[in-house]
C-alpha cells in the first residue's frame, strides 16, 4: 500500500519536474508584444500618474455629489448639513490638490521627455520630423510619436 502511494507520488512528481522543464521552450515559442511600444521609461510613469491623477478627480467629483445629495437631503438638521459642508470643503481642496500635483507633474514630466520644462501640457509645439513618417501633420511631438512606427526617430526642427 505504501509502496503504492510513494509510485503514484514518484511519478507525479517526475510528470510535474518534466512539465515544468518545458515550459520555457513553450514560451519562447511564443512572440509577446512589446508591452512598452518605444515608449520611454519616464512617459510611462507619466501616463500612470496622470490616469492615476484622473482616477483620483473622478472620485473628488462623486465626493462634490455626494456632499450636495446630503445637503439637499438634511431636511434642515444642522448636524446633517454641518456634514455636507464639510464634505464639500473637503472635496474642494482635495480637487485643489489633484490640479496642482497635476501642473507638477506636468512640469516634471515634460521636463525629462524634452529636457527642458514644457509648457501647455507636457507637450513641446515644434516642426516635427520623423525618419518614417513624411508630411506629418502633427505639430506636437507626442503625436508625432504616436503617428510614427519608430517613435525614437522622431525630433522637433
Amino acid at each position: 500500500m505504501l509502496r503504492q502511494i510513494l509510485r503514484k507520488k514518484s511519478a507525479l512528481a517526475l510528470l510535474a519536474s518534466t512539465a515544468i522543464a518545458f515550459v520555457p521552450l513553450a514560451a519562447a515559442a511564443i512572440a509577446f508584444p512589446d508591452p512598452f511600444a518605444g515608449r520611454s521609461v519616464q512617459v510611462i510613469i507619466g501616463d500612470a500618474i496622470r490616469v492615476v491623477l484622473g482616477i483620483t478627480g473622478s472620485i473628488a467629483l462623486l465626493m462634490f455629489l455626494y456632499g450636495g445629495f446630503t445637503w439637499m437631503t438634511a431636511g434642515g438638521s444642522p448636524d446633517k448639513v454641518e456634514k455636507a459642508k464639510n464634505t464639500l470643503t473637503w472635496a474642494g481642496l482635495g480637487l485643489a490638490v489633484i490640479f496642482s500635483s497635476y501642473v507638477i507633474v506636468n512640469f516634471v514630466i515634460g521636463g525629462l521627455q524634452q529636457g527642458a520644462p514644457a509648457a501647455g501640457g507636457g507637450t513641446t509645439t515644434c516642426n516635427c520630423v520623423c525618419s518614417d513618417v513624411s508630411d506629418s501633420p502633427a505639430t506636437d511631438l507626442n503625436m508625432c510619436r504616436e503617428l510614427s512606427a519608430n517613435p525614437t526617430s522622431c525630433a522637433c526642427e
